[in-house]
């Protein structure tokens, strides 16, 4: 987390300038709200990238297990072994 606010710093690159995006259960997701929360994961992965080009604070363990944890999840497993 201290990395995190290094590199905005350095970057000076602020998360918090755009409205965070709270849906309820009875909502539906509207393009503005798909639109700022594809804003904010973008503005994220410039963040915590260096000034040479790479990530330093990235953890590639949860990028590598995320896939087959959302297909399990979602029952669509059949699909990926047949």
């Amino acid at each position: 987390m201290l990395y995190y606010e290094q590199l905005m710093k350095e970057n000076q690159i602020d998360l918090m300038d755009i409205a965070k995006i709270r849906l309820s259960d009875d909502e539906h997701v509207t393009f503005e709200a798909v639109t700022i929360a594809v804003k904010k994961a973008l503005r994220l992965q410039r963040v915590i990238q260096a000034k040479d080009v790479h990530w330093p604070v990235e953890n590639v363990g949860p990028m590598f297990f995320t896939p087959p944890l959302v297909s399990i999840m979602s029952r669509n497993i059949n699909y990926f072994l047949t």
